[in-house]
């Protein structure tokens, strides 16, 4: 049977942790956390939830940090998660029938997946993406972008299959009005790095 790595990259992101790890524990075989920077209580609760915690300076580059968690996993298959995000419970248990059905297909890279972007955990939805959060471990797949990362299979575009919101769905409660100000504060000089480069 396939195994499952959870990844994340995290900065001070003890309000949402938990929640991202609860989300799809059962269905793991690993959680790897690959820590920024935090100052908060982040790197126990990971470490309390069974994560194996790894340090990382800070770069300037989310397409870096996010591949030296790659690095680290040893999962047949990765769901990277950003803190904030998290799988919807009563849909997560499809995860490990959903990797069954598309691994044994060698040219499916990738799976996409519906992201519900929430003003708060118990808020409405604001707005809908399709995603990848859920790829296939392998050398040859890797993020590129200093920001708004996304993976790529030696350069090309992943070959992926698209997962209907009632087998599984994630939510995002990155995009409030309360959190937008302080990730476009981060983002501005990430961008104009990227234009620079």
């Amino acid at each position: 049977m396939a195994t499952i790595s959870l990844c994340a990259i995290v900065k001070n992101e003890q309000n949402n942790i938990a929640r991202c790890i609860d989300s799809v524990k059962k269905y793991v075989s690993e959680i790897i956390v690959v820590d920024t920077g935090s100052s908060d209580e982040t790197v126990d609760i990971a470490e309390n939830m069974g994560a194996k915690v790894f340090h990382y300076q800070w770069s300037n580059d989310f397409a870096t940090a996010r591949n030296f968690a790659l690095d680290q996993a040893s999962g047949d298959w990765i769901v990277f998660l950003d803190a904030d995000e998290y799988f919807e419970l009563e849909k997560s248990a499809n995860l490990p029938a959903v990797i069954k059905k598309v691994h044994g297909n060698r040219k499916v890279d990738a799976v996409c997946i519906l992201m519900k972007h929430l003003e708060r955990p118990d808020g409405p939805v604001i707005a809908h993406t399709q995603i990848v959060r859920l790829f296939r471990r392998s050398r040859l797949i890797r993020y590129q972008g200093r920001i708004h990362e996304a993976i790529f299979n030696r350069g090309r575009s992943p070959v992926v299959v698209y997962i209907p919101e009632s087998t599984l769905a994630i939510r995002h409660t990155g995009y409030s009005q309360t959190t937008l100000p302080e990730k476009a504060r981060r983002n501005l000089p990430l961008l104009e790095q990227e234009v620079a480069d």
